[in-house]
C-alpha cells in the first residue's frame, strides 16, 4: 500500500489533486506510526515523490549556505525521528531537502515507549510523538549507514546519538555512539532532548550535563577519520530559561 501511494505521488506532481485527495487521506486512515512505517518501507524501494520542476536547482542558487564547513543546498531538512535506523535516507533527498538526520541511535536495541505513542491532530495539522527513542542499536545502524552512504549521490547526513533508557552509564553510551558512527556522519548530534524519556531528563542539567558534553567533545576530537564531523547538542524545549542559559554556557565552555 505504501509503495502504491508513493508511486502515485511520484508519477504525478505532488501538488496535484492526486496527493491531496488520495495519498494523504489514505495515510491518515491508518494509525500515525503505521503510516510512517508504510512510507519508510516504500522509500526503501525508491518510491518517493521526486521534484522534476527544476525548483531544487533554483533553491540551491538562491538559498545555499555554508555552515560548520559543510555546504547545505538550502535550509530545509528532515529531522531525526523519521528515518530512525538509516533505512531510507538516500531516497528522502528526492524531496528536495538539503539534509537528513538519522536517529536517535542508542548503543543497544530498545523498543521505546509503549503504544500508542503517536497521535494525529488533523484539525491542527499536527502530530504529537512520544516514541521514547526506539532504536535497532549501533551495530545494525552502523552497517546500514555505511552501505547507504556509499551509494549516496549528494546531500548532508547527520547522525543523532542517544543513551539507552536503562543505561547504567549514559555518558559512555554517548561516547560509544560518537566513536562508532562519527566516521560516517557529516555532523553529529548529542541528543539531550529527552522530554518523553523521564529516565534521561537529568542529562541536560547540572553535573551530568557537563559530564556528557565534556566526554562527547573528547570522543569527537579523538576520531581519526578523514572528515571529523562538527558536534551539536539537541535540548528539550521545556527547559526553564535558567536551564537553557546553563546549557548555553556549557556549550560555549566545551567548544561545541
Amino acid at each position: 500500500v505504501g509503495g502504491g501511494l508513493c508511486l502515485g505521488a511520484t508519477i504525478f506532481d505532488c501538488e496535484t489533486l492526486v496527493y491531496d485527495a488520495m495519498v494523504l487521506p489514505v495515510l491518515h486512515s491508518f494509525q500515525p506510526e503505521t503510516a510512517q512505517r508504510m512510507v519508510i518501507n516504500a522509500a526503501k524501494w525508491g518510491f518517493c515523490p521526486k521534484d522534476t520542476s527544476g525548483d531544487i536547482g533554483r533553491m540551491e542558487n538562491a538559498m545555499g549556505m555554508g555552515l560548520w564547513d559543510i555546504v547545505f543546498s538550502g535550509p530545509i531538512g528532515i529531522s531525526a525521528g523519521f528515518d530512525t535506523d538509516a533505512e531510507c535516507f538516500p531516497t528522502l533527498f528526492h524531496l528536495g531537502v538539503s539534509h537528513v538526520e538519522i536517529g536517535t541511535v542508542t548503543p543497544r536495541p530498545q523498543k521505546g515507549n509503549e503504544a500508542p505513542r503517536d497521535f494525529l491532530l488533523p484539525e491542527d495539522d499536527a502530530v504529537i510523538q512520544r516514541y521514547g527513542q526506539p532504536s535497532e542499536g549501533l551495530a545494525a545502524v552502523k552497517d546500514r549507514l555505511k552501505k547507504q552512504m556509499a551509494k549516496l549521490e549528494g546531500g548532508v547526513v547527520g547522525v543523532n546519538i542517544g543513551a539507552n533508557t536503562d543505561s547504567e552509564d549514559p555518558v559512555a553510551d554517548f561516547v560509544k555512539g560518537i566513536e562508532e558512527l562519527g566516521p560516517e556522519a557529516d555532523y553529529l548530534v548529542v541528543n539531550l532532548a529527552a522530554w518523553d524519556v523521564p529516565a534521561l531528563q537529568a542529562l541536560s542539567k547540572g553535573e551530568q550535563l557537563h559530564a556528557v558534553l565534556k566526554a562527547s567533545r573528547k570522543a569527537r576530537d579523538a576520531l581519526t577519520s578523514e572528515w571529523v564531523p562538527p558536534l551539536l547538542v539537541k535540548i528539550s524545549t521545556d527547559l526553564t530559561q535558567r536551564e537553557q542559559f546553563d546549557v548555553a554556557l556549557a556549550v560555549v565552555n566545551y567548544g561545541i
